[in-house]
C-alpha cells in the first residue's frame, strides 16, 4: 500500500554553508518526494512523500560466540576448540 507520510526534521543551519548542505541534501530525495520545506528561522525540514509499506520478513538471529579474530557459530566452536586441545595436548 502506498500513503503519504510528512516528516520534520531539525537541521543545524547556523552558517551559510551549513544551509547549503541541507538544501541539496533534500533536493536530491527524488525517490517519492512531493513537496519539501525548508524553513531558516525554525531550523526545520519538512519533507512530504509517498511511502511503500512492505512486510519484510523476519530473519533469526543466529548467536556467535568469537574465537581468536573469527566469528564462528556455536556448532563449530566445540569441535575448533577440541581439535586445537589435541593439537596441543595430544600424544
Amino acid at each position: 500500500t502506498t500513503q503519504v507520510q510528512v516528516v520534520v526534521m531539525s537541521a543545524n543551519m547556523g552558517c551559510s554553508h551549513c544551509r547549503q548542505r541541507v538544501t541539496k541534501v533534500v533536493t536530491k530525495m527524488n525517490a517519492g518526494l512531493l513537496d519539501y520545506m525548508v524553513d531558516f528561522g525554525k531550523k526545520e525540514v519538512t519533507v512530504r512523500g509517498t511511502v511503500i509499506h512492505t512486510k519484510k520478513k523476519k530473519r533469526k538471529k543466529q548467536p556467535y560466540m568469537i574465537t581468536g579474530l573469527e566469528k564462528v557459530p556455536p556448532a563449530n566452536v566445540g569441535a575448533r576448540t577440541l581439535s586445537w586441545f589435541l593439537g596441543c595436548y595430544g600424544s
